[in-house]
Parts: structure tokens; C-alpha cells; sequence
């Protein structure tokens, strides 16, 4: 079965909640992130980057999440990053790259 990493971001939660479903709908688990505060970039407990992202094979971020090295290095099933925002400052693209996923 397909899995699909879904952060939360207090500003669009309503939408990560519907693409959350919609996704859940068709077969895909889903795995939730912690919630983001306002004013606050989450960075993710490194400790909890297995149990959330270790089997997803799709990550939905937000510019209030950061996908650093180590996050996306938690990730060895990755097959596609999609951020819910402009700019892509918040995810490492070089480790991306040297892992010829993008």
C-alpha cells in the first residue's frame, strides 16, 4: 500500500485535511506531522523522523515545515516532494538531487 506524509500547517490545515482524505479514499496511508505554531518554522523531532516519514513514499511540506538533509534523509522510500507554497526554501534540494529523486 502506498504511503503519503501529510504535515500540518495551522494556516492550510482545511486543505492538508482534504488532500489527507481524498488520498485516504483511494487506498494511500496516511501519516500526519506534528502541528506548526504561529510564527514558527517546525523542525522536525529528530527522534520521530522514522515513525513519521520512514515509509512514505510521498512527502506534502509546507513553507512551515522544513525538510532539511536529515528529514529527507529519513525518508528512503521517497518518490516525489510536494510543497504547498512559493518558494522551495525550506527544502534541502541539494540532497534531493544527489539522491536523483527530483
Amino acid at each position: 500500500m502506498p504511503c503519503a506524509f501529510v504535515c500540518r500547517d495551522h494556516v492550510v490545515d482545511p486543505l492538508l485535511d482534504e488532500l489527507a482524505a481524498a488520498l485516504g479514499e483511494r487506498g494511500v496511508r496516511i501519516v500526519r506531522g506534528p502541528p506548526t505554531q504561529p510564527g514558527a518554522r517546525l523542525v522536525y523531532p529528530r527522534e520521530q523522523l522514522g515513525a513519521l516519514l520512514g515509509e512514505a513514499d510521498v512527502a506534502v511540506f509546507t513553507s512551515r515545515s522544513i525538510a532539511d538533509a536529515t528529514v529527507l534523509r529519513a525518508v528512503p522510500r521517497l518518490r516525489g516532494i510536494v510543497n504547498l507554497a512559493v518558494g522551495l526554501e525550506t527544502i534541502d534540494l541539494e540532497e534531493e538531487i544527489g539522491r536523483a529523486h527530483v
